[in-house]
């Protein structure tokens, strides 16, 4: 495992987006101070979990937050990444690549997330537990940490070397023990103080628990007493009720006989009316006839003449039509001939397209290859250039030496000459280069400018991004609670929608009737009255007041169905229920003499028309409210009651009721079965309205939430652009650095050739012509070199001419290829055009050909409806003939009905003369049954005051009471007369003992119960201590055993490494006592070269930190680090320790990582790669990377 990359964003002076690509090896961050570079170091130890301010070199954790500069505000927050190569599962997940992501706000939140996914801070600690890289772990080592080891205390130092163990899993755990021991205790202490104070309270509760057993026994004779005297005054009472059974079953036969002829009677009327109702019906079906006829008559003849003028209207739109199809066709037919030649055209262009595209392609391929040609032969020319300058620079000094033997002065002068115009030459490349250089710098600056604005944007685009983040998460909270309120609506919904199915606010018989059209054991049922209607909120309690119990009146199709009905209530014994068959049941109407109440101020209306209710069971509904009047208030009611002649019920909008005779109700509304089973109609309303607004409002949240996503999406894209538009900005502005390094390489290169000439041209004006024997041996060195001169000459003439050529072979093949896509370009907008005038005319063309087919459908059908209508009116005219002689029959019919409907009203009337005498006895015979019934009820009465007794006080019914006294025990008392003074005498018994507490028993035993219950989880919780404490002392033994292998293989490689450092001496760990923990501590001794053995503390400032290095060294050799960052711990080296240092670095960066933080030049040459931290802006850091294995002329120079 390796770190591969540091990502940074608002982390100090970071405020750009920043990113650091790290490989195995050593990889050196340089930069003056002040610049931001130790600012590295800070963000990996913050990403890692670091939770000192202070060690951040900060007053709280929001200061890691970039805090503005000169030119830029302040960031809302600090996000720093950290990204682990994984490969080789050395991190206990299964990622290849690990992400430790640490965010922190202004507002003092944070955010943790590794992978991307977030997670707790304890969380990052454990996963780099035992790692080195954990929050005090060995691997983050700065300069003032390498004198805190010196300095520590020797406990601290101990933690030190316990990181390097790996015993902090252990100590973790052994806290997390303890803490639980400690837990564990206090809840030991509380068990023990309350089994004591349980302990004390039982011994009072004993006594009150005796004296409760008492007076229940008391109370248990007293119970039996009481109940079989109550069981005797049942029988005594069932005794009586049997003599008035037997009176009440005469007084009920006679009457049935006397009804039973007055029944004969009324079933003789009824016949009667029936045959009169069937004379109405016939006479009125005549009268419906004629009435009908003369309708059908009159409709006949508007028929007949309203199809002669249809005809005629029909044959006019048949010629028009047959006009119009013959325009269309001929329009038809020349779309389709201009269609043909653009399809032409079209795939004409096609083809010259293609063959374009073709040229294009084979354009930009010859382009790409002569591109290449031309590079090659430039760097072939460059290489020639330098050769020739090689060997220019040889002939000249072989030139000058045969000039200076051979000629005198005046060759001198003109070989000066040449010199001074390679001179001239030489300086003019120079300026231009130098020229070259100063352009790439102003290409540089200005890059930079457009990196300082992508910055700043990108900064925008993030702060924006994080709200419409924030933003998601709100409206997610909301949509969460919109879900939660909707489901509760929707439970209180549902609950009402069961109590409303399963009726439980119906009486007996009502809801036993419900339940059986539920199941489909019954037929023909429509529903309650209650169901039927729908009650305006205003209205609800005068309805409820005017209704009453009717409510659970149950409306039926047919008499028959009532009569089912009523059978299956008595066959079950279901209870009792009002049926409203539609077919029987005859409105009475509202009374048209009392028509000016309803004009009346106050007086609402009839109430059947205040409610909503379907046609179907109209009659039902005007049966009920017909005839009931709703008024504001009382005084309006008693006024209309008055106007009425108190023939009226009227009812208020408060509930109050006038009744007819004038008798009011009212007063407080009671919460009576009716008003709730209508409040829980408008209950189950209201809730379904708020259940559909709050889903409306949830999709409303969800839209606004998709919404924010797509802010989020369009934010993340505008992100990615701009960072994709930075990295290529990065990369044009390496090319450009390179390409600038590349000039002042060359600029070098000219200056020191300019350097040359001008030495060699000054050197051949001091020297002077001294001939000697070397003469022949330089003529034919020169004669060599002038060969070889102009054969490269030759060579670099060619070169030139072959360069000219492919520079312009590429120029015309690049004019070509703009040609090529110009055409292309023009073709394809042509192509385009034709397209679109294609689309346009087959559309015309698809509505002509619909329109003609829709012409020829509408003749078709204008000749179909010609040839229809002809035979219609004639049949027409023959039927209107054969209706008005029907009109001439029924004339006849209706006289003679009209005679025998008169003969049957005489007959009912004598009829119903002699069933009101019949009444009047019936009258009289029901008072004296009315008189037993009452006398039968005052009994009942009686008795069910004392079944309600036993079920109020015993809760028992007389069945159960018998059972539980006994046959035996209930004769006892039958027969006994002193049984009350008995009930007296245990009264006073109960009285003697006084207030007693029943449940002082069941405390009791409750109490004594827990009692036993918490004595065994107190020697529960013994046992669990005894065991966690063995776990403690497992822990313990295991993190001494691991300390002492550790400390003592540390103390090997640090007394190796100290000597290899310090070249010689001695170095030592020792185990001193401790006064704190109790553990011991950790003592370092030095002895460098020429000194004796003394404390660290007694050493120089630079042997104290090479003792650190060795130290931290040998604790790196015993438990490598994946990675290893080194803030400026070289600094109070001088350059043949840092040597030192360099050596010891590359040795340990074969095994592992380093990060190092340095200003020392030694430490720099052993860097497989460098990165420089500038601060170009004021407050703002950035940075230059530079990979030494890439560069290797740096080695060389630096070398």
């Amino acid at each position: 495992m390796y770190l591969k990359r540091v990502e940074a964003y608002g982390f100090k002076s970071f405020a750009d987006k920043t990113e650091l690509a790290f490989s195995p090896g050593i990889t050196s961050i340089v930069g003056p101070n002040g610049s931001g570079k130790s600012n590295i170091a800070d963000a990996i130890r913050w990403a890692l979990g670091e939770q000192s301010a202070k060690t951040l070199r900060g007053s709280k954790m929001e200061d890691v937050i970039f805090s503005g500069s000169g030119s830029r505000k302040p960031l809302g927050f600090a996000e720093v990444t950290l990204v682990f190569d994984n490969s080789d599962r050395y991190l206990p997940v299964d990622f290849l690549e690990v992400q430790v992501t640490r965010r922190v706000y202004r507002s003092g939140a944070s955010e943790f997330l590794i992978s991307g996914v977030p997670c707790r801070l304890r969380d990052i600690h454990i996963l780099f537990m035992d790692t080195g890289l954990g929050k005090s772990g060995y691997s983050v080592i700065e300069q003032g940490k390498i004198d805190g080891i010196l300095a520590a205390g020797s406990e601290q130092r101990r933690a030190f070397f316990e990181e390097a163990a790996g015993i902090h899993r252990y100590k973790t755990r052994r806290n997390e023990t303890e803490r639980r021991l400690d837990a564990v205790g206090k809840i030991q202490e509380r068990l023990r103080d309350l089994v004591a104070e349980l302990g004390r309270q039982l011994e009072p509760l004993a006594k009150r628990a005796d004296e409760a057993r008492k007076f229940q026994n008391y109370s248990n004779e007293l119970s039996a007493l009481e109940i079989g005297l109550i069981l005797t005054e049942l029988d005594k009472s069932e005794t009586v009720k049997g003599g008035l059974l037997d009176k009440l079953t005469h007084a009920e036969a006679r009457l049935s006989d006397m009804k039973r002829q007055h029944s004969m009677l009324e079933d003789q009327l009824v016949r009667e009316k029936a045959s009169l109702a069937e004379l109405e019906d016939v006479r009125e079906e005549i009268h419906t006839q004629l009435t009908e006829l003369g309708s059908e008559i009159e409709g006949t003849e508007s028929k007949v003449g309203t199809a002669s003028v249809r005809l005629a209207s029909l044959e006019d739109q048949l010629v028009s039509l047959k006009a119009s199809s013959e325009k269309n066709m001929t329009a038809l037919t020349h779309s389709q001939r201009e269609l043909e030649k653009m399809r032409s055209l079209l795939i004409g262009l096609n083809a010259e397209l293609e063959e374009a595209r073709e040229h294009l392609k084979a354009g930009e391929s010859g382009e790409e290859s002569i591109t290449g040609q031309l590079d090659e032969e430039r760097e072939r020319e460059e290489r020639l250039k330098v050769d020739v300058i090689d060997v220019l620079s040889e002939l000249a000094e072989v030139k000058n030496e045969l000039a200076r033997r051979k000629m005198a002065d005046e060759a001198e002068e003109r070989q000066v000459e040449r010199d001074r115009q390679l001179l001239e030459q030489a300086q003019q490349e120079l300026d231009n280069l130098s020229s070259q250089l100063e352009h790439n710098t102003g290409c540089l600056e200005e890059l930079n400018t457009r990196k300082q604005r992508l910055s700043q944007e990108m900064a925008k685009a993030e702060e924006e991004l994080q709200y419409a983040r924030d933003r998601l998460g709100r409206l997610y909270e909301v949509q969460r609670e919109l879900e939660r309120q909707t489901q509760a609506k929707s439970l209180e919904l549902e609950a009402c929608r069961l109590q409303a199915r399963k009726g439980r606010l119906y009486p007996e018989g009502t809801r036993a009737v419900m339940t059986a059209v539920r199941r489909g054991a019954l037929d023909g049922v429509i529903g309650t009255l209650a169901d039927v209607i729908q009650v305006p909120g205003e209205y609800e309690h005068a309805i409820e007041a005017a209704l009453g119990r009717s409510l659970y009146n149950i409306v039926v199709e047919t008499e028959n169905n009532a009569k089912a009905i009523v059978a299956y209530l008595k066959e079950r014994k279901l209870g009792r229920a009002t049926l409203l068959p539609l077919d029987l049941i005859n409105p009475f109407g509202f009374p048209t003499r009392h028509s000016h109440v309803l004009k009346m101020p106050g007086v609402r209306g009839i109430a059947s028309g205040l409610v909503s209710y379907d046609e179907t069971v109209k009659k039902a509904v005007e049966f009920s409210l017909g005839r009931i009047l709703v008024a504001d208030d009382l005084d309006v009611a008693v006024m209309a009651a008055r106007a009425s002649n108190r023939s009226l019920k009227i009812v208020t909008l408060d509930g109050d009721v006038v009744f007819p005779g004038g008798a009011i109700s009212g007063g407080s509304k009671a919460a009576r079965p009716e008003t709730r089973l209508l409040e829980a109609r408008r209950r189950l309303s209201d809730l379904e309205l708020d259940e559909k607004r709050l889903r409306e409002e949830g999709a409303r949240v969800i839209q606004q939430i998709e919404q924010a996503k797509d802010m989020i999406r369009g934010r993340e894209k505008l992100c990615n652009d701009l960072s994709s538009e930075w990295r290529s900005i990065e990369l044009e502005n390496a090319s450009l650095r390179a390409v600038q390094a590349e000039r002042r390489r060359e600029l070098d290169k000219s200056r020191l050739r300019v350097e040359m000439l001008r030495s060699e041209l000054e050197s051949r004006v001091r020297s002077c012509i001294s001939p000697d024997d070397t003469g022949p041996r330089l003529e034919q060195r020169y004669e060599e070199l002038t060969v070889t001169a102009e054969e490269m000459s030759e060579i670099q003439a060619k070169l030139s001419k072959r360069i000219r050529e492919l520079s312009s072979a590429r120029d015309e093949a690049m004019r070509d290829i703009t040609a090529t896509k110009v055409t292309i370009a023009a073709k394809s907008q042509e192509a385009e055009n034709l397209r679109r005038q294609i689309s346009a005319v087959e559309a015309s063309i698809f509505e002509l050909a619909s329109e003609v087919d829709a012409t020829r459908r509408e003749i078709t059908r204008l000749d179909d409806l010609i040839s229809e209508a002809c035979p219609r009116l004639e049949e027409s005219k023959a039927h209107l003939d054969a209706l008005r002689k029907m009109r001439l029959e029924l004339d006849g019919k209706l006289s003679s009905v009209r005679d025998r409907r008169r003969g049957a009203i005489r007959s009912i009337s004598e009829k119903e003369g002699t069933s009101k005498a019949l009444q009047v006895e019936i009258g009289e015979l029901e008072k004296d049954e009315t008189a037993l019934r009452l006398r039968r009820v005052e009994v009942l009465e009686g008795t069910r005051r004392m079944v309600d007794e036993l079920a109020r006080i015993y809760r028992m019914t007389p069945e159960e009471a018998r059972r539980q006294v006994g046959p035996a025990q209930y004769e006892n008392i039958r027969h006994r007369d002193d049984v009350r003074e008995e009930i007296r005498m245990l009264r006073d018994k109960m009285d003697t003992i006084g207030a007693v507490d029943l449940g002082a028993i069941e405390i009791y035993e409750s109490m004594k119960s827990r009692q036993e219950y918490l004595e065994e989880g107190l020697s529960d919780i013994e046992d669990a201590m005894e065991f966690l404490g063995r776990i403690i002392q497992r822990y313990d033994n295991e993190s001494e055993r691991r300390f002492r292998e550790t400390f003592d293989a540390v103390r090997r490689e640090f007394n190796t490494l100290f000597a290899r450092l310090f070249r010689g001496g001695s170095a030592d760990l020792i185990l001193v006592d401790s006064e704190g923990s109790g553990l011991p501590g950790v003592e370092i001794v030095a002895e460098p070269p020429g000194k004796k053995l003394q404390n660290l503390t007694l050493l120089s400032t630079g042997e104290r930190a090479l003792s650190a290095i060795a130290l931290v060294f040998a604790i790196l050799k015993i438990r490598p680090s994946p990675c290893c960052i080194l803030d400026e711990i070289d600094a109070a080296l001088d350059e043949a320790n840092v040597g030192r240092f360099a050596d010891l670095l590359r040795d340990f960066a074969k095994e592992g990582q380093f990060i190092v933080v340095t200003h020392r030049k030694g430490t720099m040459e052993s860097a497989d790669a460098l990165y420089g931290v500038t601060m170009e802006e004021s407050g703002v850091s950035r940075l230059v990377s530079l990979n030494l294995e890439d560069a290797p002329y740096l080695r060389q120079e630096t070398a």
